[in-house]
C-alpha cells in the first residue's frame, strides 16, 4: 500500500507521461488562481505552521456543528491527532506550543473563520473514497455540493506559487477512486483554497484535465486505476 500523498509525490515518469501538458499549466497563470481575502501573519517556523494548520481545520469542522466552539475545546480534542503527526517532538514541546501562545490560538481561529466564510454549510467533511489495488482508502478535505475541495495552508510569496503540483494530483487520485466506487460523489467542480494566504483556485473537472491531459476525465481515471492495480499486481507477485 502507498498514501495517496506519496504517489502524488514521487512517480515522476508515471505523471509526465498521462499529464503531458501540466508543466505548461502550472507554469501559467491560471494556476495562481484569486485572491479572496487578505493574507494571515505567519510565526510559526515551518515545522510548527502544518500543526496550526490540522487544529485550524478541526475547529473548522467543531464550528460547523456549533458556532460558539472555543478555540480552546478544538485544540483539546485536536491533541491526539496532533500527537500521532508530531511524534517524533517531545509531548512536553508540543503541549507547551498549542496551549502557551495567544497568537498561535489567534492564527487557528483565523484560518477556521476564513474556511468557514468560504464553505459556511451543505458541506460533507472528510468524504471517503474507498481503496483501489495498491491505493488504500482514502478521505478527502470537503465535498461541497458538486466540488471537491481540499485545504492547503502552505506559504504563498512572489516566489512561491500558492499550491503544489502534487495538490493537483492528489485531487486527480480522489476522482479516480470516486469514479471507481459503488457509491460515487456527483463531482464536477475542484478546488483547492488556502484559508492562509486567501488563494482559491477553482475549475470544472473536464475543463481542467482536458487542458493538462488532453483526455476525457474517465480516459484519465481508467489510466490511473490501471497504476494502481497493475502496481498492486507486481507488489504481489
Amino acid at each position: 500500500m502507498i498514501s495517496e500523498k506519496k504517489f502524488s509525490r514521487s512517480f515522476g515518469p508515471f505523471w509526465m507521461m498521462h499529464l503531458p501538458f501540466f508543466s505548461d499549466y502550472y507554469s501559467s497563470s491560471a494556476v495562481l488562481g484569486e485572491k479572496i481575502h487578505p493574507h494571515i501573519e505567519t510565526i510559526e517556523t515551518a515545522d510548527m505552521r502544518g500543526l496550526t494548520n490540522i487544529i485550524a481545520f478541526i475547529h473548522y469542522k467543531a464550528l460547523l456543528q456549533n458556532p460558539s466552539t472555543p478555540v480552546s475545546e478544538s485544540i483539546d480534542n485536536a491533541y491526539p491527532i496532533v500527537r500521532y503527526f508530531y511524534r517524533k517532538y517531545h509531548e512536553d514541546t508540543v503541549i507547551r506550543y498549542i496551549h502557551g501562545s495567544d497568537e498561535i490560538n489567534q492564527i487557528v481561529q483565523e484560518q477556521a473563520l476564513n474556511i468557514i466564510n468560504r464553505y459556511p454549510n451543505k458541506v460533507v467533511t472528510d468524504p471517503f473514497f474507498p481503496g483501489y489495488g495498491f491505493m488504500p482508502n482514502c478521505r478527502g478535505d470537503l465535498l461541497v455540493g458538486d466540488s471537491l475541495v481540499e485545504i492547503k495552508a502552505g506559504l504563498y510569496s512572489s516566489i512561491r506559487k500558492p499550491f503544489n503540483p502534487e495538490d493537483f494530483r492528489q485531487l486527480l487520485i480522489y476522482l479516480a477512486l470516486n469514479h471507481a466506487s459503488d457509491q460515487p460523489y456527483p463531482i464536477k467542480k475542484i478546488e483547492l483554497y488556502n484559508p492562509r494566504s486567501g488563494m482559491l483556485w477553482k475549475s470544472p473537472i473536464d475543463e481542467f484535465i482536458n487542458i493538462i491531459a488532453n483526455k476525457s476525465p474517465i480516459e484519465l481515471y481508467q489510466i490511473i486505476l490501471f497504476e494502481f492495480e497493475n502496481r498492486y499486481d507486481s507488489f504481489n507477485n
